[in-house]
């Protein structure tokens, strides 16, 4: 998966600098816009999908959508931290521009264990007494931590200075916050639910 990953990134940098000597670039500034036309690209069908993805009720299908939107941020992120793309934009908007990234990537990462943790729980109720109460603890401790995590991501989104960013991206904060929202009311809902059992 990892080596997929870097091929991956290996040609989207080759596809940037191909563009770069098609159309005769030859300046850093013709570098950094192909780049950066690459970067955006990945964003916004990472973008796509996440916007259309059915947090409320997650499948197989969903959950192949968040991993490969994750995978495409971090392969964002990977091109805008890498060579001199700090120099190519001004330092308030890349730096907003990457926490952005770093927290659309982030919560579909987290978004996917939970799903995982869901799975475990539902697996968990239909279980006889001593093995369900031997995996309430665990269960419980990864719900707090998640949880945590949550809480930790909002505090990241607002951090980030949204008129920074482009349109279209300042409208997907919107989104991550109100999915940000949606997870942690579940998360709390299984607390709720298995308080009762500790």
């Amino acid at each position: 998966m990892f080596f997929k990953r870097l091929l991956t990134v290996a040609a989207l940098v080759f596809l940037a600098l191909f563009l770069v000597l098609v159309t005769g670039c030859t300046s850093d500034e013709d570098s950094c816009n192909a780049t950066l036309s690459a970067i955006n690209s990945l964003e916004n069908t990472a973008d796509g999908r996440l916007k259309t993805m059915d947090i409320q009720s997650p499948d197989e299908f969903t959950s192949a959508q968040a991993v490969a939107s994750k995978n495409q941020y971090y392969d964002a992120i990977y091109l805008l931290t890498s060579g001199n793309m700090q120099s190519c934009i001004p330092d308030v908007k890349y730096k907003n521009m990457v926490r952005s990234l770093e927290l659309k990537a982030a919560f579909l990462d987290m978004y996917i264990r939970f799903g995982e943790t869901e799975e475990r729980i539902s697996e968990m109720l239909a279980k006889s007494y001593p093995e369900f109460q031997k995996e309430l603890k665990e269960t419980m401790t990864d719900l707090e931590n998640f949880r945590f995590e949550a809480k930790s991501l909002q505090i990241m989104a607002d951090d980030i200075d949204v008129s920074q960013l482009e349109p279209a991206n300042q409208n997907m904060m919107q989104v991550v916050e109100n999915d940000l929202d949606t997870v942690l009311l579940k998360i709390d809902m299984y607390i709720s639910l298995l308080v009762p059992y500790q």
